[in-house]
């Protein structure tokens, strides 16, 4: 009597050497009024970095909308709120906001753009919509 099933599964498998170099890549950061958009739209190499500082002034916030068309839970946009917090943007679409420190001072983040070396996207865009606060 065979007491196994049968069974029959999908995997999505990225495999990544051991020593591999950062790869600077070209990312475009333009402003318009109050929107500074981050992007790259061409597609990305593999083992990619590419980074943007944004400082949140006082008596303001940020509005962030996110549009990823990259290799999803692999290559990852991350941003820290502060030194030990360190979070991931998850889905194409996704609104945030941030705002100054509770004691009125400007807040510095950094958002990076991290691929790793396999499969490849077309790229993304943050835009960081700057709002007056009353």
């Amino acid at each position: 009597m065979n007491f196994i099933p049968e069974m029959e599964f999908k995997a999505y498998i990225s495999i990544i050497g051991k020593n591999y170099t950062i790869n600077e890549i070209p990312c475009s950061i333009s402003t318009m009024y109050n929107v500074i958009q981050w992007t790259i739209e061409d597609g990305y190499i593999n083992n990619g970095y590419c980074s943007i500082e944004i400082v949140i002034p006082q008596k303001h916030m940020y509005g962030v909308i996110v549009f990823l068309e990259i290799e999803e839970n692999v290559d990852v946009i991350r941003y820290n709120l502060d030194e030990n917090n360190i979070a991931k943007l998850k889905n194409r679409g996704d609104e945030l906001y941030f705002l100054p420190f509770n004691d009125g001072l400007e807040r510095n983040m950094t958002f990076e753009f991290i691929s790793d070396g396999s499969v490849q996207g077309l790229g993304f865009y943050v835009n960081f919509n700057q709002y007056g606060k009353s």
